[in-house]
């Protein structure tokens, strides 16, 4: 039987089963089981060149994990931050840079769940200037053309 749709508890029934010769009723039952949270991870960490990650959450029980994730501070933005799920989802994490204090930067990402809640921490690395995270090449043909110093 599929349990697809079923909230969990235990559901009992039968099955007639007809033929020429004679019926019979055949007793069923089905347990549909609590979800059942994993994570594969506890800990993020963002150095000065990663600015997205991903985890993942998956539900190992029965029935509809209802899921939303809280960051702690407004520089982790996660996508998506909530829903319900009966096997898996991947969920990606992208820091806005700009607002990060130079240095080490730490936070914990609060997964609330229907069965319980985790912590996940969250570190990011942020360089002295945030112009060093950035490259801006600057880049003239002119200066090719007509500047003989250039090696």
């Amino acid at each position: 039987m599929k349990r697809a749709g079923f909230v969990t508890g235990n559901y009992s029934g039968n099955v007639l089963v007809k033929s020429n010769a004679e019926s019979m009723k055949i007793g069923a039952r089905m347990i549909v089981a609590t979800p059942s949270l994993y994570i594969d991870t506890k800990y993020l960490n963002f150095d000065s060149t990663k600015s997205i990650q991903s985890f993942n959450i998956k539900n190992y029980g029965g029935g509809k994990l209802k899921w939303e994730i809280e960051p702690s501070l407004p520089w982790i933005i996660v996508s998506p931050d909530g829903g319900s799920l009966r096997t898996g989802i991947t969920v990606s994490l992208k820091l806005d840079r700009s607002r990060l204090k130079k240095g080490l930067n730490e936070a914990t990402l609060k997964l609330k769940t229907n069965v319980g809640e985790r912590i996940i921490d969250v570190s990011a690395y942020r360089t002295n200037s945030f112009v060093d995270d950035t490259v801006k090449v600057e880049f003239s043909p002119w200066h090719w053309m007509y500047n003989y110093s250039v090696y």
